[in-house]
């Protein structure tokens, strides 16, 4: 089977101390749609086949995305863990195995420093989607590893703003 499997990180300063950070990474549905091509964000409800009572899961759309004749939307179902510390604010997803369409983790992770904070987003997705044998898998993952880099630049770039957005609006 040829799957793709893609990777990117990047990481921005944003000109605000670590608590107004973590107000808005707090919030998952709104820090999911900071990322572009996000369509639906909800929880998991109870009586659903992917609830878990002891865990907070979100069912969210990706998408929809394409390079030659691949395409798609991502759906995932993800387990959402916050780890927090006074420097440091980590907003980390993992997708629930056997749920969606894609295996993947998603990181935001936040640290306090001089001038404000430094936030990094990791993002690592692998659709389960086998890639067709004409389309070169080298081309697929280069197309698809720009489309990511710059769905996290504009997410990244998006977090800045609403920080800033929310501390003008008390």
């Amino acid at each position: 089977m040829r799957r793709l499997i893609v990777e990117s990180e990047a990481t921005r300063q944003v000109d605000a101390h670590l608590p107004r950070v973590r107000v808005l990474l707090a919030d998952f549905p709104r820090a999911m749609r900071l990322l572009p091509m996000v369509g639906l964000v909800e929880r998991v409800a109870e009586g659903e086949p992917a609830f878990d009572a002891l865990r907070e899961r979100y069912r969210v759309h990706l998408g929809p995305f394409g390079v030659g004749g691949f395409s798609g939307t991502l759906r995932l179902v993800l387990d959402v863990e916050r780890q927090a510390s006074s420097e440091r604010y980590a907003l980390v997803m993992t997708t629930v195995a056997g749920e969606g369409n894609t295996d993947a983790s998603i990181d935001f992770v936040a640290c306090q420093r001089a001038q404000g904070s430094e936030v990094r987003c990791r993002v690592w997705a692998a659709p389960r989607k086998e890639i067709p044998a004409m389309l070169p898998l080298s081309l697929v993952r280069r197309a698809a590893s720009r489309v990511l880099e710059g769905a996290i630049d504009t997410g990244l770039e998006g977090l800045s703003g609403a920080v800033e957005a929310d501390a003008s609006h008390p």
